[in-house]
């Protein structure tokens, strides 16, 4: 009896001198069922299309989730950056947001959580929710977007946007925005 009574005193002593973050990492790998089939933290990564690389992308934690084979994902909880090239290696884009997963047979990114696209002529975009799908090579939201350029110039997307990957070609729905520049067009009479 005393043994036993010793014992669970020594557990408790050694629950509470966990961490929360370490109790957290605890339950989380202790329910298998949901766990990740691998997880990397500070994952710096290449990505190639074509024989080519196409992006760099950095993570503090990536978890790949393949035990469903009809719809294995990644995800990265703790958000990413992207820096995207064209076929000169030249960046085009930028991504940053809060939280991603990819999902591998539909070839769809999902991205939340303060996402923020930049192009090479300084235009930025902001939303909290945008998706790149892979095979149409488009960029699309259903959103609320904002981009601004570096003029200062402001459109605002209510119901969303498309646009291209290279993020220099779009169309935004119930559009609404500030522009501070613009030419006079005068029609010949």
């Amino acid at each position: 009896m005393r043994i036993r009574f010793g014992l669970y005193i020594l557990l408790i002593v050694l629950l509470a001198s966990c961490s929360k973050e370490k109790v957290r990492k605890i339950n989380f790998y202790a329910d298998i069922e949901n766990s990740p089939d691998i997880m990397i933290e500070n994952m710096s990564s290449v990505y190639k299309y074509e024989n080519k690389e196409r992006a760099f992308i950095k993570a503090p934690i990536a978890q790949y989730f393949f035990k469903d084979r009809t719809n294995p994902k990644m995800e990265f909880p703790g958000g990413l950056d992207a820096v995207f090239y064209n076929d000169s290696l030249k960046p085009i884009s930028t991504i940053h947001c809060k939280y991603a997963v990819y999902y591998e047979k539909k070839q769809l990114w999902k991205l939340s959580g303060d996402v923020v696209v930049t192009n090479p002529e300084g235009s930025t975009l902001r939303t909290q929710e945008l998706y790149y799908d892979e095979s149409q090579q488009t960029i699309y939201s259903i959103k609320f977007v904002e981009v601004t350029d570096p003029k200062g110039n402001i459109i605002r997307g209510k119901g969303g946007f498309t646009s291209n990957m290279d993020f220099t070609e779009y169309e935004f729905k119930n559009v609404d925005g500030t522009i501070y520049s613009f030419k006079r067009v005068e029609q010949a009479q």
